[in-house]
């Protein structure tokens, strides 16, 4: 079937894509994330998904909507993360509604720091009658998708993608120094 394959990053993407592909699915990647902040860390996580793209020699279509603000603001009045997954599933729905899939998922199920049932129970609201949820539990293959992510040499991100997410982060001392030194690095370039 033609399947519309919402990509949040590219190491999360090797697992699924190697289980759709295999199953005989027609795949699109739809990088489409505007949680992913600051901007530089949604460049970054965009070019390696091209990496995979090329890899697998795959279409990929960029949404490059981006909603830092949005994010912040949900963070302190609801569950942001529920936020996200539903507005990004309701994008890729309508994104594969339009252009004539007949199924659509995400490679936030391949993650076992997601919630799945969240995920799953967003996904199905949306089904119509020419278009399905394929909600496939790639979690199992977590692991392996990581180590193909080393092995293509693709940057591996240590934070889900938000700002508040950083803070959330074991590693977050660590991220806001590389954050902070590219855009030092940003505005010693600017004229």
């Amino acid at each position: 079937m033609r399947l519309l394959l919402h990509t949040c990053c590219g190491p999360c993407a090797l697992y699924p894509l190697e289980a759709v592909l295999e199953a005989g699915h027609e795949v699109t990647m739809l990088y489409l994330n505007p949680n992913i902040q600051p901007k530089s860390e949604w460049q970054r996580r965009l070019d390696n998904v091209k990496i995979v793209a090329d890899h697998y020699k795959l279409p990929l279509l960029v949404d490059d909507i981006y909603m830092e603000d949005e994010y912040v603001r949900r963070a302190k009045d609801e569950d942001r993360c529920l936020f996200c997954y539903g507005f990004r599933l309701e994008k890729v729905f309508e994104r594969a509604l339009a252009d004539g899939f007949e199924a659509f998922s995400t490679t936030l199920l391949v993650s076992p720091y997601q919630n799945r049932e969240a995920i799953i129970e967003r996904g199905r609201a949306l089904e119509t009658n020419t278009l399905t949820f394929l909600p496939d539990d790639w979690r199992s293959g977590y692991r392996k998708g990581q180590e193909a992510a080393k092995t293509l040499g693709l940057y591996r991100q240590r934070y889900c993608g938000c700002l508040p997410s950083i803070e959330q982060s074991r590693f977050k001392d660590e991220i806001k120094a590389r954050h902070q030194a590219e855009a030092s690095l940003d505005q010693a370039d600017r004229p």
